[in-house]
């Protein structure tokens, strides 16, 4: 049995920007989240290590299977210790330009659960939910880390005239 995640989300800035800054940052934005992967059980938080293969890049222009103004992220990963108790996920991230000042970052993949029909069942009970909610906190944790570079990495606003300069002019 495969199942399909689908995660969105969405943060302020500019689409031209991403592809530069991804250029310089892409292990501290993307590869680094997924150095343990986290999810919510109870009243507590529960990590595991997972070994994931991540990239490379393919972007809108170089493809034509995308749509424009879109990069394309294969993400890959398995428990890095009894990967046959865990989900394995093969999916991809897709930044993309979502209106003047948005940018839409979506996590699509799909896992089969591990141990047969016995992991079937708690996948329905459970598991699911327990993918779903460790994808979102990578999703957005890459979402925190994609805004603090695009921050950072802007370029500056045009300062207005100064008063002297306004003089001079014509």
């Amino acid at each position: 049995m495969v199942r399909m995640v689908r995660l969105t989300e969405r943060i302020h800035g500019q689409y031209e920007q991403v592809p530069p800054v991804l250029r310089l940052e892409f292990d501290h934005v993307i590869r680094e989240p997924l150095d343990e992967l986290w999810v919510q059980v109870g009243g507590s938080s529960l990590g595991r290590r997972v070994h994931a293969e991540v990239g490379p890049i393919r972007m809108s222009k170089q493809t034509r299977d995308l749509p424009p103004r879109t990069l394309e992220i294969p993400v890959c990963w398995r428990a890095a210790e009894h990967p046959a108790l865990f989900p394995t996920m093969h999916g991809h991230l897709r930044i993309r330009g979502a209106g003047r000042d948005a940018i839409e970052l979506r996590l699509t993949g799909k896992y089969s659960p591990p141990l047969g029909a016995l992991g079937a069942i708690g996948d329905r009970f459970a598991g699911h939910q327990a993918v779903t909610a460790s994808l979102g906190t990578y999703l957005l944790e890459v979402a925190h880390r994609l805004d603090a570079k695009l921050a950072q990495h802007a370029p500056p606003a045009p300062s207005p005239p100064s008063r002297a300069q306004r003089e001079r002019s014509p």
